[in-house]
């Protein structure tokens, strides 16, 4: 590591190193336990949204946001100028902090980015819901590592038909067994017909990602001997294991290009 360090001085300069189980990187706290972990702790960013919120966090809540999350309310008054420039720098925060030590508030961030160009006091209120839970959970640490680097685990779920335009919400998470190393969660792309079809399209939608941490592990001699992913229909299990084979009248017009999850499944690089 000396060497390494020594290395990039010589072409790039004088570096600041810290040595040791912690150390702090662009206002990251990074943590080594020494039990094959790293602990990750974005307090400092959180503390910088609610400066930016301006208004008191006294309340406490048990979770990021209620069930009426994803619902629009046109009715609802659009913010004032001070406060849509302050929703968007809020935003911006957790999104770039939330990313790297908070993935567990993904949907609530995912859904408020999507605000920021419309911001209303509807939208201003489950902001203050989402920083009241960062507030109580500030000390909550992300903690990654792994039981084996050749077991990845992905789990990938869809809500169908959630958005105010009908479509669905895919989120997804990927593991090598202890804490989650990436996970998303957006809107789909496009409407379907049902909960099964929601499901297909969340699996490809959320492959692309499985695919790449698989090629980049074979690429450090890390050849996977397992990647399983988990999902909770057993229709678009089906549908994804065989194809055309299981489906029905209803499910025929899902399109083909989605049962490229089907050829990996066939190829042996996944199993579901």
């Amino acid at each position: 590591l000396s060497k390494v360090i020594e290395d990039i001085e010589e072409k790039f300069g004088k570096m600041s190193v810290t040595r040791g189980d912690k150390h702090v990187f662009l206002g990251i706290k990074i943590r080594f336990p020494r039990d094959g972990t790293v602990g990750i702790l974005v307090d400092n960013y959180l503390r910088d949204a609610f400066g930016a919120f301006g208004e008191p966090l006294t309340k406490s809540v048990a979770t990021p946001a209620n069930k009426d999350l994803l619902t629009i309310d046109m009715r609802s008054p659009r913010l004032s100028v001070d406060r849509q420039q302050r929703f968007k720098r809020v935003v911006g925060i957790l999104q770039w902090a939330c990313k790297r030590g908070r993935p567990d508030v993904d949907l609530a961030i995912a859904f408020l980015r999507s605000r920021v160009d419309f911001c209303t006091l509807q939208d201003w209120t489950k902001l203050r819901r989402l920083l009241l839970f960062l507030q109580d959970t500030i000390d909550d640490e992300r903690i990654i590592g792994a039981t084996d680097l050749r077991e990845l685990f992905t789990y990938i779920d869809a809500s169908h038909a959630v958005h105010d335009n009908m479509r669905g919400h895919t989120g997804g998470l990927m593991s090598f067994g202890r804490g989650v190393f990436h996970s998303r969660s957006t809107k789909q792309r496009i409407n379907t017909g049902s909960s099964t079809e929601s499901e297909v399209v969340g699996v490809n939608e959320y492959l692309p990602y499985n695919i790449w941490v698989q090629n980049f592990m074979e690429a450090q001699g890390y050849k996977l001997k397992s990647n399983v992913i988990y999902q909770d229909n057993q229709s678009a299990i089906k549908m994804e294991t065989n194809g055309r084979a299981s489906c029905s009248d209803r499910s025929r017009h899902i399109n083909i290009r989605y049962f490229f999850v089907k050829d990996y499944v066939k190829r042996n690089k996944i199993e579901i």
